[in-house]
């Protein structure tokens, strides 16, 4: 029969709904949807993961994103939405007696996912809302869950295929990629060439010896030989260090792969599914109820999920050896998908070039955010500012933003970075400017914060030549100390 499979999100709505209200009770979702980031053809929908990224409580936090991929219809998205019901239900708290799964009659909602041979999901989808965690160390992280178009239906090019899986790989701090029934040499060759020219992106960049991207999970579904490996991490860690084993005697080719994978990845693990059960796969009133899937795949399930999201295995994401803000992912995304929609698959060169640029970009925003903070300080406190005071105030911010961009662990030529300090200067000037305007007004009404003349002011400078900035310039804050 066809595989219980969910290959796409599109938003709650779109989800199956239940057979009906006695039979099955919906999940109490919290604020936030599934939103397309990535078109179909691989193009940014740059309002959608802007209004992600550089919400207040999000934009300066780490992120850790956790991306589903591999080929479509598979179960990608139904896999994903029984992540996104660990975090809705604080799963980290229920572990023990497995409650973050449901009561067993609850139909399963989030990406869009259905059974059947139809591709459902379509380009790259993330959750609206992102997740807050404490980490070890006591700082906040933002978390955010991202599902993928499948590889190789009957619609997409390779081009696509390859466009899809690179920034999944390039972007995520976690890849889960999922496969069915064993890890095949087709699916490492796929693996392979996926990520042959994402690892070119850090040649030069990166630390000799020390693998460009994070954590690669082999999720295989509807494993069957459990006498050799058991379901599981153990039993799936046992397997994979066979598949991915270099013997004296493979040939050189099914070496090249190995070692290719091995490269590519901090750390590798699986973890081995059993089959969900025929009601889950044949029945067409399957919603996705625990109640119907077969007993042994419950506490498989449960471990995967848990292995990924638990507060201590979460992994922050990283470039270059830098952990990423939200501001700083949302450079990364308009850098890699501008390269990949400008024309045929990128020569290493070229994304070595996107990846240099997407860094200085982010260590600009950085630095001009540093900017204006300093000086909307200054100019919402109650006491008027001398000219001497305000030269001081600007030096000084100017300074500090200065010594934020230099600070930062950058990679490009010296004439990139150049390039990237005289645009800083050149967003400084225009936002001093401003600041300027906004002193003139203080000169002529004592408390210009507290009329709408000053509020138009400050949102009309955002609009206007704001736009190589990746983070909005913050509003000023009244003279109560409260943001407008």
């Amino acid at each position: 029969g066809e595989r219980m499979t969910a290959d796409t999100p599109t938003s709650p709505a779109a989800a199956p709904a239940a057979a009906s209200e006695e039979d099955a009770v919906l999940v109490n979702l919290p604020r936030g949807e599934a939103v397309q980031v990535v078109d179909n053809d691989g193009l940014l929908v740059e309002d959608k993961l802007q209004e992600i990224l550089t919400a207040s409580d999000v934009q300066d936090k780490r992120v850790v994103l956790v991306s589903v991929a591999g080929a479509f219809r598979k179960g990608k998205s139904f896999f994903l939405d029984f992540c996104l019901r660990y975090l809705m239900t604080d799963g980290a708290t229920q572990a023990q007696d497995n409650s973050w799964l449901g009561s067993g009659e609850e139909a399963l909602t989030g990406f869009s996912w259905r059974g059947g041979k139809e591709r459902e999901t379509t380009g790259i989808w993330m959750w609206s809302r992102p997740f807050f965690r404490a980490m070890p160390d006591g700082e906040e992280v933002a978390v955010l869950l991202m599902d993928t178009q499948g590889t190789f239906d009957n619609e997409t090019s390779m081009k696509g295929n390859c466009t899809v899986f690179a920034l999944s790989t390039l972007l995520s701090s976690v890849q889960v990629y999922n496969v069915m029934q064993a890890v095949q040499e087709d699916d490492l060759q796929h693996l392979h060439l996926f990520t042959e020219y994402s690892l070119q992106v850090y040649e030069g960049g990166h630390t000799k010896d020390v693998p460009p991207f994070q954590n690669l999970v082999f999720l295989v579904r509807d494993w069957s030989h459990v006498d050799s490996h058991p379901w599981g991490a153990d039993g799936g860690a046992a397997y994979l260090a066979g598949v991915l084993a270099q013997k004296e005697e493979q040939h050189a080719e099914l070496k090249q792969v190995r070692q290719h994978v091995h490269g590519c990845f901090e750390k590798i693990e699986c973890h081995l599914m059993p089959h969900p059960g025929f009601q889950a796969t044949e029945d067409p009133a399957f919603d996705g109820r625990t109640s119907m899937l077969r007993p042994a795949f419950l506490p498989a399930l449960q471990g995967a999920v848990e292995s990924i999201l638990a507060t201590d295995r979460l992994v922050v994401k990283k470039i270059n050896g830098e952990e990423l803000t939200a501001t700083s992912l949302l450079c990364y995304f308009k850098s890699y998908t501008a390269l990949y929609a400008a024309g045929d698959l990128p020569e290493p060169k070229t994304v070595v070039n996107a990846t240099a640029e997407a860094n200085n970009a982010a260590a600009k925003a950085v630095a001009f955010k540093q900017y204006t903070r300093m000086m909307e300080r200054q100019c919402s406190t109650k006491r008027m500012l001398s000219d001497e005071q305000f030269s001081h105030a600007h030096q000084a911010a100017v300074q500090a933003a200065m010594d934020a961009f230099n600070s930062t662990k950058r990679m490009g030529s010296a004439e990139l970075k150049t390039k990237f300090q005289e645009n800083l200067v050149g967003e400084i000037n225009d936002s001093h400017k401003f600041f300027m305007q906004v002193r003139l007004l203080c000169d002529r009404n004592p408390l210009p914060l507290r009329s709408p003349m000053p509020r138009q002011l400050w949102c009309a400078a955002q609009r206007q030549g704001r736009g190589a900035a990746c983070v909005p310039v913050p509003c000023l804050r009244r003279t109560t100390g409260s943001r407008t």
